[in-house]
């Protein structure tokens, strides 16, 4: 069986039953199709979406690891953060390094370019977003 026919077994949702299915505002939908965010395609001048890729996607992004999904940097994170005093993120190497996956910097470099002073498997943004 091929992608097509695969795909016409499949329940093949409009975009108004998308909206109610994913439970999101019909703006929030159109700028996440805008920005290629979620999984969709056009036909003519209408948008269709497959219930299966819907799901999947939205595993994804409880986990942190939709594709184009952005999150932000540690540092950003910990910014919003109010009265967080421990980090001292400008002078760490994963804020130098702008580097968006930080546990995997971690690993690569000494310990003590590494600012943060949690482990990365309790550290509030790891788990948020990778973990």
């Amino acid at each position: 069986m091929n992608e097509l026919d695969k795909n016409r077994d499949e329940e093949i949702l409009t975009f108004r039953e998308a909206e109610k299915y994913l439970k999101i505002p019909r703006s929030t939908l159109y700028k996440l199709l805008q920005e290629g965010r979620v999984p969709a395609r056009k036909v003519g001048r209408h948008w269709r979406f497959v219930k299966s890729e819907l799901d999947e996607w939205l595993k994804q992004v409880e986990s942190g690891r939709a594709p184009g999904l952005t999150r932000p940097y540690c540092w950003q994170f910990w910014k919003k953060q109010e009265g967080d005093i421990k980090h001292k993120c400008t002078t760490c190497i994963i804020y130098r390094a702008k580097a968006l996956e930080c546990y995997h910097l971690r690993d690569d470099v000494e310990s003590h370019d590494v600012k943060c002073s949690e482990d990365c498997r309790i550290c509030a943004y790891y788990v948020k977003y990778f973990g």
